[in-house]
């Protein structure tokens, strides 16, 4: 499944950017699965669910069968911490009841949250590297085009919809959009594979140019034109730092 910038993929669980494809488990809600007995599935129930790990175990059981040995690879690994900062209201608001359990780190819980005094979360990226494969890790649901580009329209791939929604309001300016290379070209394996939701849930990694908050209630009430991602994101910061430390991880050599 591959994503137009207009309509934004919410991630339902793992996500995986093999070989310039969003594929895993990219929301799944709403859509008809069929089994391989050519039973359909569509109620948001365990029968749905039992009936896309069945479809995805076989699909990789397949893939394994007609996969290339490689004899003794090598085995890389490389990882990075790093803090966060929580920029998103609400989740400061949790944060400070508790409802999110998680050490916060560089700001004085006695004063008041500021620009000045704001709360971070540490998380990591890794890079693992075994052969030819080459898998990075980062900590979130990651919009598609972040890791592959696309707003050239591209990676629509399908006739039923449009780069972007010709009703939406509040458009993205493609015209500001970033010009790669995107991360995934940014890697250096001969299969380069991103996995969201690798080692944390930072909520929604959205591309910064078209990071939009209300003007009325930012955070708690998504902005016009399909912004949802941006009420469960842990802010505007995130997706550039992201980017920022896996590049430096991904030049970073012995």
């Amino acid at each position: 499944v591959e994503e137009g910038v207009g309509a934004r993929p919410g991630a339902g669980g793992l996500c995986l950017f093999v070989n310039g494809t969003v594929g895993g488990l990219m929301t799944p809600l709403g859509v008809t699965v069929t089994d391989d007995d050519g039973v359909d599935w569509s109620g948001d129930n365990f029968d749905k669910a039992d009936a896309i790990g069945r479809v995805v175990g076989g699909l990789a059981l397949d893939a394994l069968d007609a996969a290339d040995d490689v004899a003794d690879p090598d085995l890389r690994f490389r990882s990075t911490r790093f803090l966060m900062p929580v920029e998103n209201f609400a989740f400061q608001a949790l944060f400070l009841i508790g409802i999110f359990d998680r050490q916060l780190h560089d700001y004085d819980p006695d004063q008041e949250i500021s620009e000045t005094n704001l709360p971070k979360v540490e998380t990591r990226i890794d890079l693992v590297e075994v052969g030819p494969l080459s898998m990075l890790t980062v900590p979130g649901e990651l919009a598609p085009e972040v890791a592959i580009g696309g707003y050239d329209g591209s990676h629509v791939n399908t006739t039923e919809d449009e780069l972007i929604d010709p009703d939406n309001e509040n458009p993205p300016d493609l015209s500001q959009a970033p010009p790669g290379p995107y991360l995934k070209d940014r890697m250096d394996g001969v299969e380069n594979w991103i996995i969201g939701l690798g080692n944390d849930e930072l909520g929604y990694l959205i591309p910064a140019y078209d990071y939009k908050l209300s003007e009325t209630a930012p955070y708690l009430e998504e902005a016009p034109g399909d912004h949802y991602e941006e009420t469960n994101s842990i802010g505007p910061s995130a997706t550039p730092l992201v980017e920022e430390m896996a590049t430096r991880l991904i030049e970073w050599a012995p």
